[in-house]
């Protein structure tokens, strides 16, 4: 005899059943049934299915982190590499072996859905103004305090919470989870109001334990830069019949996704998300900011904040300096631009060089010299001055592989070297209460940190032994110096760990079932380039092969803290 289904799914001629919720809050179609199950269910099943994958240390194969080229994770030094995919020795991009820590399709702990954070619109407004604005001057301050969204209330109550009493009562996990999950809510019907909360959110100060990669940030710059295009922010707007005030503020936030775009591109090590070619929008004057003339930007009637005029300024001039940075990145740190380098020749490079450093020195001239002129208390400078310094050390970065491989003299470059980190280093050694008390840009502590790395690369590539002392003297001292100002000052604290980490990969042993030097399973801590456990390239390491064996850096040049320091260090080499 034929038997009725016993399925719960209604078949396709009944009407389906509305389910009805039990005590126990789970629907009755939901209770009954093979085919259903809880949700600890579907995890359990997802878990299985990921099980027989292929895995190494509990993560899948062939899930690798891409580490790019410009970034503080120095792709010549990583150690952990993933050696089933993208570790050609002969190529600059390469995978690190992801932890498995890091992997996660489902958060067990977001709190997002059950929690929220409502800040006080008024508390939240005056803090950001008075605190943050002057430094980061996106917004028009009488607009946003007549009009604005949620959305913009917990993106300034995000970056300002670190800085302000009022806000400590805050849970920060819950006002990040909810922001992000807002964002891609109105990323479907976005406003210019969108726009200016989402930048506003990537400003916020990295901390916690996993901060210096950023998770999260470059899959959030994706979306506001689409959400950009959406609205055409990247097309000229000088022609169109809309309000003034309008066009301003298009043109503000258009360069300010650039400028986010851009240095997080450099400070990850990824490719960027915006071309030049798709562009029209002109570049910013300080006749584009709230209050403003054209005269030499002058302020208007009203009396202002002396340091509001010099943080305009100083938004002006780093969307000028982020083009100059976004050439050297397509010069240099590109993976086609690293090979088409290979076929030039020295003097070529040289020449891009020199060309590049001369538009630094007229930016400095026209920008940075006549701003620093200008400071006051709070000091809005800092974050300009310290991104001048990464530029051109990005630039000595991009040019020092490719001169090493072709032999050539470096003592020009050596000296330029010494000139960008020492005034770096000075930078941190003379922070007063002026400027650590005022806000800083997101990219700052990357910022810090590159230097750290570029003076590493620097005792790598030195064949002279006065040459090592001297990096390893100036890089001690800068890691001392960082890890000093770090209880205060959250880029200094970001630049210390991440040079910390760093530092780890470089110095750890190779033990484990994985690598284990002893059985001859993995390499000490460098191997030749000729073998396959080594990611390093010819164009960065001009030495003999032999010395690449050798161990750059003892355990215990990094991790001293015990005694007095001071800034005594060798020399530079003649």
């Amino acid at each position: 005899m034929r038997q009725l289904p016993t399925a719960t799914k209604p078949s396709a001629r009944k009407r389906k059943v509305k389910a009805v919720e039990t005590p126990t809050g789970i629907s009755a179609a939901q209770s009954s049934g093979p085919s259903t199950g809880t949700a600890q269910d579907t995890l359990g099943r997802r878990s299985n299915a990921q099980s027989l994958e292929p895995t190494r240390n509990g993560v899948s194969i062939g899930e690798g982190k891409y580490i790019g080229l410009s970034g503080t994770d120095d792709v010549y030094f990583a150690l952990e590499r993933d050696q089933a995919i993208g570790n050609d020795p002969a190529r600059e991009a390469y995978f690190r072996e992801r932890a498995s820590s890091s992997i996660s399709a489902i958060s067990d702990t977001s709190n997002h859905h059950v929690l929220r954070a409502d800040p006080d619109a008024s508390i939240v407004q005056s803090i950001f103004f008075e605190q943050s604005h002057a430094a980061y001057p996106l917004l028009d301050e009488s607009r946003a305090k007549k009009h604005n969204s949620r959305l913009l209330i917990n993106a300034i109550a995000i970056i300002s919470k670190y800085t302000s009493p009022e806000l400590q009562g805050l849970d920060n996990n819950v006002l990040i989870e909810g922001f992000s999950a807002s964002l891609l809510l109105e990323a479907r019907s976005p406003t210019l109001e969108t726009v200016e909360a989402a930048i506003l959110f990537t400003q916020r100060a990295l901390r916690g334990k996993m901060s210096t990669s950023a998770p999260g940030m470059w899959a959030v710059i994706g979306t506001i830069v689409g959400i950009c295009h959406d609205l055409g922010l990247n097309i000229d707007c000088s022609a169109w019949s809309i309000p003034e005030i309008v066009k301003r503020r298009r043109k503000r936030l258009w360069w300010s996704m650039y400028m986010q775009d851009k240095w997080f591109a450099m400070a990850l090590g990824r490719p960027s998300y915006i071309r030049d070619n798709n562009t029209t929008t002109s570049m910013l004057s300080a006749i584009d900011f709230e209050g403003m003339t054209a005269n030499n930007g002058a302020v208007e009637d009203e009396p202002r904040r002396p340091e509001l005029t010099t943080g305009i300024h100083c938004f002006v001039a780093m969307a000028q300096l982020t083009v100059i940075l976004d050439e050297i990145l397509s010069i240099f740190f590109t993976l086609s631009s690293v090979v088409q380098l290979r076929t030039v020749s020295g003097e070529h490079i040289i020449d891009i060089s020199d060309r590049i450093e001369q538009k630094l020195a007229t930016w400095r001239a026209m920008y940075l010299d006549p701003i620093l002129v200008q400071r006051f208390f709070p000091d809005v400078t800092g974050s300009l001055e310290v991104a001048f310094y990464t530029v051109r050390i990005m630039l000595l970065r991009g040019i020092f592989p490719k001169l090493y491989r072709r032999n050539f003299t470096l003592d020009h470059q050596f000296e330029l070297a010494i000139e960008s980190t020492s005034s770096m280093i000075s930078l941190v050694e003379t922070l007063q209460i002026n400027r650590l008390s005022t806000f800083w840009w997101s990219c700052s502590g990357f910022n810090l940190a590159l230097a750290g790395t570029f003076m590493a690369s620097l005792k790598r590539l030195s064949t002279d032994e006065g040459r090592v002392r001297y990096w390893d003297g100036r890089l001690k001292y800068y890691r001392k110096l960082l890890s000093a100002y770090g209880t205060s000052f959250w880029p200094a604290k970001f630049a210390a760990t991440s040079l910390d980490h760093m530092a780890k990969n470089l110095t750890k042993t190779t033990g484990g079932d994985d690598m284990n030097s002893e059985t001859g399973d993995g390499p000490n801590i460098l191997t030749s380039p000729s073998t396959p456990w080594s990611g390093v390239s010819y164009d960065f390491f001009p030495h003999s092969l032999t010395s690449l064996n050798e161990i750059d850096f003892d355990a215990g040049w990094w991790m001293e803290d015990a005694g007095q320091w001071s800034a005594d260090v060798p020399n530079p080499p003649e």
